[in-house]
């Protein structure tokens, strides 16, 4: 299989579609790991080329995603929709980032996901960790989190408790 990641995949459309349709014509899987960000007539333009879309859910209040992200959930949330609406196989994929995003208010946000979203493939609880620090100093980038802590054993231990009712797979990467 392949799997199509690094970066915002729907930046590229007209590359990305012809690397899928190839792949998919020699019966070969497919994986696309999005943030969900983009026209929306871009994936449906794909959606017949992807067996599987890592689709990536990072924070429920509004204002902080566009604080943190550039953009509000609006669209990536309206693509979500779209994709699962429309057969797509997906994996939902919460980073959670202490202090940021693994409050209570976005824990209940990913809770209701699942709810409207009950036959989604699983739900990812993906724990941060400060490994871009580095790769972000070498490069000449300021690492805008270097104050966050890397997840401890009682945040993921939270995070996990939080989902033990969900009638989904939640797993912790």
């Amino acid at each position: 299989g392949i799997t199509i990641t690094g970066g915002e995949q729907m930046a590229q459309l007209k590359l990305k579609k012809e690397l899928l349709r190839r792949e998919k014509q020699k019966e070969i899987n497919t994986v696309l790991d999005t943030c969900g960000y983009g026209e929306q007539n871009h994936y449906k333009e794909i959606l017949n080329y992807v067996d599987l879309f890592l689709f990536d859910y990072k924070l429920t209040d509004e204002k902080l995603h566009k604080e943190y992200t550039g953009a509000t959930n609006n669209e990536i949330l309206a693509n979500l929709d779209y994709l699962y609406n429309n057969g797509a196989s997906i994996i939902l994929r919460c980073p959670l980032i202490p202090g940021i995003n693994d409050n209570e208010e976005h824990l209940k946000g990913i809770k209701e996901i699942i709810k409207k979203y009950p036959f989604l493939k699983s739900v990812e609880l993906m724990s941060y960790h400060n490994m871009g620090r580095d790769k972000a100093s070498r490069v000449g980038m300021e690492y805008k989190l270097s104050q966050i802590k890397n997840a401890d054993a009682c945040d993921k231990q939270r995070w996990i408790s939080y989902f033990a009712d969900a009638e989904i797979n939640v797993v912790l990467n």
